[in-house]
């Protein structure tokens, strides 16, 4: 199977990459985290064998990363909750899914799990994938995080989104 054609759609002004892998008849979409990226993935000879070969034999697969990552444009903000369960309906409409099987890891769970709550009659099933989310108390840290967790993880955080594709 050959690297699917990257495609872009505009969102806020910037362009946004997603790959559509296989023509089976199920709709999949897989909302991937930002450390992995559209084209490089395919050169992985596990994922390209387990995830686009396999996965088109029974599904029209969806793949893209958050705003701002990998192949997309460069943005100088973090998307909302919101704005990421709109990218998702929007590539959705892009790729003529009308209703999908949503994955996602860490991260792209929640945004996910927003769309399955604000638009239920597009999502056929979901898969999530060691899905963060925590409850946290007013002023302080996540229940069960060290004192100054949150901050050192976002701090982190903060710092690859700053140095993503500078080489750091």
């Amino acid at each position: 199977m050959d690297l699917a054609p990257t495609q872009y759609i505009d969102r806020d002004g910037a362009a946004m990459a997603y790959q559509v892998v296989g023509d089976g008849p199920n709709n999949v979409v897989n909302y991937w985290e930002m450390f992995q990226h559209l084209d490089l993935t395919w050169t992985d000879p596990d994922t390209h064998h387990y995830l686009f070969e396999r996965g088109a034999g029974f599904s029209r697969s969806l793949y893209f990363q958050r705003r701002g990552f990998g192949l997309s444009d460069r943005i100088t903000y973090v998307p909302s909750l919101e704005q990421q369960a709109e990218d998702v309906l929007a590539l959705m409409d892009a790729a003529g899914m009308e209703r999908a099987t949503l994955v996602g890891a860490t991260t792209t769970c929640g945004p996910l799990a927003m769309v399955a709550a604000t638009v239920p009659e597009r999502v056929k099933a979901m898969v999530l994938i060691t899905p963060l989310s925590f409850r946290r108390e007013p002023g302080g840290d996540p229940v069960g995080w060290p004192p100054g967790g949150l901050d050192e993880y976002l701090e982190k955080y903060r710092q690859a989104f700053a140095n993503w594709d500078r080489g750091r």
